[in-house]
């Protein structure tokens, strides 16, 4: 194995053992703590792989100069710091400024090296994580609707066995990378790492059972959980794929009606359990009316306290990153958590200054996306309109694995042919890089330790610290 997979290797499967691990064994605070810790101890270990050699530290450093990240990660660090001088470097500004810093030196790894790695072995490691994973959601959600009780019901905090392990509203982020991955198998790509068999109608047929299979069990856990967003985010990244045009119509179509054909399937499903077994039903009402007429689950009034809040400060700067406005919120459970919007958190925690480090993150995404195959489009095109559409309703970044799942979007590039880079014999590149490279791993080193004491300080229950 090259370095390159090494480092792979080490943010791709190293959160997923704590995962499965983790699942049913600890108590939701220690269980989120350790995961956050895992995370970030994984994405340092990639980053030390690849940067404590002088040749590979010279040859990232190389390409990071000659990428679009060159651009972007001053202009972010800038956007960061000016945040911070206008709204101080401490309390809950801190640890989104944290957050932050922290993923402007992790992002550009991951584009580094995936397509650089050895695809077939890490894609399939991580396709099985979020089936596994998936699979294992829907079966502890199962069993809370056979003895009756609400997917809520021991939210964050279960103190006895069983135990959700995740909250199951924003848990969804798992069946959402799995639709992205029945996605691919529905389309059949062709070199697609997921294939079965050198035979293209062999391959084409396989795919698309196993597709149907997958998005099935997508849409049940969307049954299960009542999540509107998830069905969202799955229509509206077929959507956004036709309205972008990279895939013939008659193609699309054949997608579309494999889609709704498993919806169909995950509703019967759904449907048959809360008839025979569930003890109640997850909804008022079985079928589509329940989940519609339902409440939004405090996302209107979240919205109203962060929006009150960002007026009342400054609209070109907002009301400061990781910022909870308790003033603004009635409810006591509410004051540790977010607006369940990414587009509008970036609006009110930084104001039009965010807005506008986030329309050049967009331009330059669309940028490169033009310059991709036309397969590598329709996947990249579904996964941007479908986790998008979905990080406008959930907090998908709040939770480890979340972030894991948004971070893990180049292993859907290609990979590329870098066995002359990674075995020339060139001589090493400038000693100034290295060095860098090095600061960079112990400022990242640094920022760890404040990001993960700050994540476990927010997964306390509000009633320990009263008790405390």
């Amino acid at each position: 194995m090259s370095r390159i997979d090494v480092a792979v290797a080490f943010y791709a499967l190293i959160y997923p053992i704590c995962f499965f691990f983790t699942a049913n064994v600890f108590p939701a605070y220690e269980r989120f703590g350790l995961r956050w810790q895992a995370l970030c101890v994984s994405a340092l270990l990639s980053f030390s792989t690849l940067i404590l050699e002088r040749k590979s530290a010279g040859r990232y450093w190389d390409w990071l100069k000659q990428s679009p990240f060159s651009l972007v990660l001053p202009a972010g660090f800038l956007w960061l710091f000016v945040l911070g001088v206008v709204h101080g470097f401490t309390g809950d500004q801190m640890d989104g400024l944290v957050s932050g810093c922290f993923a402007l030196i992790m992002m550009p790894l991951g584009f580094y090296c995936w397509p650089r790695s050895s695809m077939n072995l890490f894609s399939r490691a991580i396709g099985l994580s979020l089936v596994l994973g998936l699979l294992l959601e829907n079966t502890f959600l199962s069993i809370y609707a056979f003895k009756g009780l609400s997917p809520n019901f021991t939210f964050l905090f279960a103190p006895n066995m069983p135990r959700l392990f995740m909250n199951v509203r924003d848990g969804n982020t798992l069946a959402v990378g799995a639709s992205i991955l029945a996605f691919q198998f529905l389309n059949a790509l062709p070199g697609s790492v997921f294939k079965f068999s050198t035979n293209t109608g062999l391959v084409s047929a396989r795919s698309w059972m196993v597709g149907c299979l997958l998005m099935t069990a997508v849409f049940y856990n969307g049954f299960l959980t009542q999540g509107r967003g998830l069905f969202v985010s799955i229509f509206g990244g077929l959507l956004g794929v036709l309205l972008c045009s990279c895939m013939p119509l008659m193609k699309w179509v054949k997608i579309a009606l494999a889609s709704l054909l498993s919806l169909v399937s995950g509703w019967c499903l759904w449907a048959l359990f809360n008839v025979l077994l569930a003890k109640q039903s997850t909804a008022a009402g079985l079928g589509f009316n329940g989940m519609v007429a339902r409440e939004s689950g405090g996302r209107f009034e979240l919205w109203s306290a962060w929006w009150n809040s960002y007026v009342s400060k400054s609209l070109v700067f907002g009301h400061g990153l990781g910022i909870h406005p308790i003033e603004f919120l009635t409810d006591t459970a509410s004051k540790n958590r977010t607006p369940h919007n990414l587009v509008f958190q970036l609006l009110t925690d930084s104001g039009l200054w965010g807005l506008l480090f986030g329309a050049l993150l967009v331009f330059i995404a669309l940028r490169q996306i033009r310059g991709l195959n036309l397969p590598l489009k329709q996947v990249c095109s579904y996964s941007i309109f479908s986790v998008g559409l979905y990080s406008t309703v959930a907090a998908t970044l709040f939770w480890p694995t979340g972030v894991w799942i948004c971070t893990l979007f180049p292993a859907l590039l290609g990979r590329v042919d870098s066995l002359a880079e990674e075995n020339g014999t060139s001589p090493v590149r400038g000693v100034s890089g290295w060095i860098l490279m090095i600061l960079l791993l112990a400022f990242a080193c640094f920022l760890q330790v404040l990001l993960v004491s700050g994540k476990q300080i927010l997964m306390i229950p509000p009633q320990w610290l009263s008790t405390s």
